[in-house]
């Protein structure tokens, strides 16, 4: 008792926790080091023994609470990440929703532009159509070397608007065609041209004879002795000529005019009306 009392006097009244962990520490030893303290009488030793293990309980305590903080530290940043993250997934979702939309009336807003443009085609295919079919009625009425010109185009022209040629080319070929046949017509119809055929008489003799066309409307003929000329214009059966050798010498002087063999002077030539 008396040693007890002086080891209060020492070291002042002992902590409970450090009782507890004095007795769990002695029991968890199997009782060897109570055993010597029993046996060596000395409750200095057993104090002391305790308060060792308190203060390497409260250290360990300690390295806990600082990993502890550190780990939760870690662990709110990694939330505030996480929280960054999501937000920022969030944003570009609503921005890919808000585009989605966008695209979606882009789409409506384009359907019915290639709904308009696929009216507007039907309408064009209709003209072109009935342009095909004008200008294959207008061909045959055409001086020979006009058609003749006009033929690499007009060949290309699809007989039926509706056939397997005519899906084949596609609006812009056929119209291209058209407007190519009507091209060579118009220069021709504003020029005169001088060229040499072979015609037909009436007779059923084949005639060499050079031809002089003014526009489309008018054409001429004669032999090179002048002893046949003509007369031509277009019908609705086609170019057709008829007989004029009277004007042989005049069609003749046309002709060498225009060929620059004779000079410049006004010559009266017949004129076929249809």
């Amino acid at each position: 008792m008396q040693s007890t009392a002086v080891c209060r006097r020492r070291f002042g009244q002992p902590r409970p926790r450090a009782l507890t962990a004095a007795l769990v520490v002695s029991l968890g030893l199997g009782g060897v080091r109570a055993q010597t303290a029993a046996d060596d009488e000395s409750p200095l030793i057993v104090v002391k023994s305790a308060l060792e293990q308190w203060m390497e309980v409260e250290q360990d305590a300690a390295e806990a609470r600082a990993k502890w903080r550190l780990g939760k530290q870690l662990l709110n940043d990694q939330i505030e990440l996480a929280k960054t993250e999501v937000a920022s997934f969030q944003q570009r979702i609503q921005e890919h929703e808000a585009k989605i939309g966008e695209n979606g009336e882009e789409i409506a807003e384009r359907e019915q532009e290639l709904e308009r443009l696929r009216e507007a085609q039907e309408v064009l295919v209709g003209i072109v159509a009935d342009l095909e079919a004008r200008v294959l009625r207008i061909l045959p009425r055409l001086p020979q070397p006009l058609r003749t010109k006009a033929e690499p185009i007009s060949q290309q022209i699809p007989p039926d608007a509706n056939g397997e040629k005519a899906q084949s080319l596609g609006v812009a070929r056929r119209l291209q065609n058209v407007v190519g046949v009507l091209n060579q017509i118009n220069r021709f119809n504003h020029e005169i041209n001088v060229s040499s055929e072979v015609l037909t008489l009436e007779n059923g003799a084949n005639v060499e004879v050079t031809t002089l066309y003014l526009g489309i409307g008018q054409g001429y003929y004669v032999s090179a002795n002048s002893d046949f000329a003509g007369i031509g214009t277009a019908t609705a059966d086609g170019w057709t000529w008829r007989p004029a050798n009277d004007a042989a010498v005049q069609i003749a002087k046309a002709v060498a005019i225009y060929e620059g063999r004779d000079l410049a002077e006004f010559v009266p030539l017949p004129i076929q009306i249809n």
